[in-house]
């Protein structure tokens, strides 16, 4: 079996959610607040998330961060993945 590279597995899964977080803000500007709730309501088996919503609208600034903050966590999330699965290769 072949190792995978860290870094690229790390940048493909950060690139993967930080495409998801765009594409959740996508539907939260198109389907409003209220709709959006009722569908993680359902994605989440019944969890009711509507005490997680911001009331107020988003800055930019927040988005963007956002936007940084999930590629990161998928970075770190995909490097792990990587590293704990070439480290396994060699046992």
């Amino acid at each position: 079996m072949d190792e995978i590279d860290i870094k690229r597995f790390g940048m493909a899964t950060g690139a993967t959610f930080a495409i998801l977080n765009i594409l959740c803000l996508a539907l939260l500007m198109i389907l409003g607040t209220e709709t959006l709730v009722m569908l993680a309501n359902g994605f989440m088996h019944g969890l009711d998330i509507s005490p997680l919503v911001k009331t107020n609208p988003l800055t930019l600034g927040q988005i963007l961060l956002g936007i940084i903050e999930t590629f990161a966590v998928g970075f770190l999330a995909g490097a792990c993945i990587a590293g704990i699965y070439n480290f396994s290769l060699k046992r």
